[in-house]
């Protein structure tokens, strides 16, 4: 059941998370222990959000920290990180890095146009190994 004090709602699960993250200007995610939480903020980086996270929440994710992430180790840097990213818009833009390597075609279509031109390589050198053989 949704909770709200009129400035933050409190939703609880969810179905889908993509019209929840378009209606947020930030992701914070202060988790000390789990798993899980990189596709949340894999999510919120597509989406063009800024994140303020735990090195717990933020381990493994190959995004360089700025302005729009701030990686934080203590709650009073987290508060200080937020309250800076909800004063100042400017600094929730995500740089050109992000723009240029997370997007689909990054992570997916080029690997697979890779995967696709290795392929059509090794079946040129099987082709030649048989022609050369007679085969």
């Amino acid at each position: 059941v949704p909770q709200s004090n009129g400035r933050i709602c409190v939703t609880g699960g969810m179905p889908g998370p993509a019209d929840y993250i378009a209606g947020a200007a930030i992701r914070v995610n202060l988790v000390q222990v789990g798993t899980g939480m990189q596709n949340e903020l894999i999510e919120f980086t597509a989406m063009e959000k800024a994140i303020v996270a735990s090195m717990v929440a933020s381990e493994g994710i190959p995004v360089p920290p700025g302005d729009y992430l701030v990686i934080t180790h203590h709650a009073e840097e987290s508060a200080n990180a937020l309250f800076s990213l909800i004063v100042d818009p400017n600094l929730r833009e995500l740089p050109a890095y992000i723009l240029e390597h997370w997007t689909r075609e990054a992570h997916f279509l080029k690997p697979q146009a890779d995967m696709i031109a290795a392929f059509k390589d090794s079946v040129k050198s099987v082709n030649a190994v048989s022609s050369r053989d007679g085969g």
